[in-house]
């Protein structure tokens, strides 16, 4: 393997390397976790790579070991989708909980996502405890966890009925463009559910969903306009997408340590 150096053709669309950067670098291949995530963010943002799969799951198994939350997030989707490791929901709930016990919001989502009755995993079910665990990663601004808690409310699942507040959560994310949550409140406009029924603003939220691709959106729209009450999936989405970041770390380290 040709040896990888700061000003390796291997690295042509990272920009103007200053010092916060060497340091970075240097401290990345020490096998500093934190360096490794932080760089691995830097060139993801710049380009895409290849990745060696088990390489990145190993060393971010060695981050993780160490205690890093990053680390311990990403390898927690690595078991979850099986990536470089065998699939293993249990594996993937076990780093998932080490990295929200430490605060990180996105694993304090998946936690809570994982104790779900609905679609849930690799734990028995327990809706209160995933009510739990998305309130602390909402009370963190996470988007997903601020939706996910506003549909347990909705339903009471894990928690005392309170549309209401679902509403509230609702809104506020559907006017910071979250294509579901808009579809949520258009939905809670056209039932009123936990607001005044109003079938001209469960349109415009529905619209504005449906602009956005959001798949049931139109059906919903429809159904409104028949004078049905819309339906919407409860299905949980945030799984449905690949731990890229994840994979960047992983090979970077590698490419870094094998390198020097």
């Amino acid at each position: 393997m040709k040896p990888l150096t700061l000003d390796s053709q291997h690295w042509p669309a990272m920009p103007s390397l200053h010092d916060d950067f060497t340091a970075k670098l240097l401290a990345a291949k020490a096998g500093d976790p934190a360096a490794l995530a932080s760089l691995g963010v830097t060139y993801f943002a710049q380009r895409s790579m290849p990745t060696d799969m088990q390489t990145a799951a190993s060393l971010l198994h060695t981050a993780a070991n160490q205690g890093d939350a990053e680390a311990q997030n990403s390898i927690g989707a690595f078991y979850y989708f099986g990536v470089g490791v065998d699939r293993d929901e249990r594996q993937a709930v076990k780093w998932f909980r080490k990295a929200a016990e430490q605060g990180h919001a996105d694993a304090q989502h998946r936690l809570g996502s994982a104790y779900r009755t609905v679609l849930g995993f690799g734990v028995t079910p327990d809706d209160a405890e995933a009510v739990k665990w998305f309130r602390k990663a909402a009370n963190q601004d996470h988007a997903q966890a601020q939706y996910d808690l506003a549909r347990q409310l909705l339903h009471g699942e894990g928690v005392e009925k309170d549309a209401i507040e679902a509403v509230r959560l609702w809104r506020q994310l559907a006017e910071r463009g979250h294509a579901a949550a808009q579809a949520m409140l258009g939905r809670c406009y056209a039932t009123g559910d936990g607001v005044e029924k109003n079938p001209a603003d469960a349109t415009t939220w529905l619209q504005k969903a449906a602009d956005q691709g959001y798949p049931h959106a139109k059906e919903m729209l429809a159904n409104v306009g028949a004078g049905r009450a819309p339906t919407a999936g409860r299905g949980c989405a945030l799984f449905l997408f690949v731990p890229v970041t994840a994979v960047i770390v992983g090979w970077l380290a590698y490419r870094l340590i094998t390198s020097s």
